[in-house]
């Protein structure tokens, strides 16, 4: 289920509840003083109910949610709001390590751009339903960034607009294509063996009668030479 921030997704933990996650979980402990360590202040109560909100209710591993808090004071954020929407977003894009959202990261900060600046989009970032067109190109087809590019560049060209169904359209007929591609060729001893059969089908156009008459006329001649 797609989960947006204008929903009250989170429970509301109590102050008696907070302490015990922190006096029976060490993560969640260790993930309240990293948050105070970058946001440079004092935790407050809404932000330790929205880093055990993503920690226990959205089940994110103590990893991703420090990765998240480093990533959005790293973008110049540390306010509630923003934090809550990028990890309502990393949530709804199914990132469940830091791993994952590295991954994210690296499409995003390089993949990304190379697409929009091929549909003419030089600082713009792609909404959610573009960015799932790239990841389907490039992590579930497995195209090359470059077929990518060409591709985008040629619905751009061709629709006067920034298009990608249409540029869909392109990378799956490459992705068809690709498929259809024979295996590589046989080796060359595998096609000596295939000319020598070759060879021996044509043999069996030859007039066997005919070569056998004029045999025994060469035979009949020298007999009859050394008889003389």
């Amino acid at each position: 289920m797609i989960l947006t921030e204008d929903k009250n997704i989170f429970p509301t933990f109590t102050p008696a509840e907070l302490a015990l996650f922190q006096e029976r979980n060490p993560d969640v402990k260790a993930l309240f003083r990293i948050a105070e360590r970058i946001w440079a202040r004092p935790i407050t109560y809404n932000d330790m109910n929205l880093i055990l909100g993503f920690f226990d209710h959205l089940c994110m591993s103590a990893d991703l949610v420090e990765f998240l808090i480093n990533y959005c004071a790293e973008n110049g954020h540390t306010d509630f709001r923003y934090i809550k929407k990028t990890g309502l977003n990393w949530h709804n894009d199914g990132i469940v390590t830091a791993e994952d959202a590295r991954e994210q990261q690296r499409l995003f900060n390089h993949d990304y751009r190379e697409v929009m600046r091929a549909f003419g989009k030089q600082n713009d970032t792609p909404n959610r339903t573009q960015a799932g067109y790239i990841k389907k190109w490039r992590i579930e087809w497995g195209i090359a960034l470059a077929d990518v590019v060409s591709a985008c560049e040629r619905a751009y060209e061709n629709t006067g607009k920034m298009s990608f169904a249409y540029a869909d359209r392109i990378i799956e007929g490459l992705k068809n294509e690709s498929a259809k591609k024979p295996d590589k060729p046989p080796e060359q001893k595998t096609q000596k063996g295939r000319n020598r059969f070759a060879n021996f089908e044509e043999r069996k156009d030859i007039d066997f009668d005919e070569l056998e008459r004029k045999e025994r006329e060469l035979l009949m001649k020298r007999f009859g030479d050394r008889k003389d």
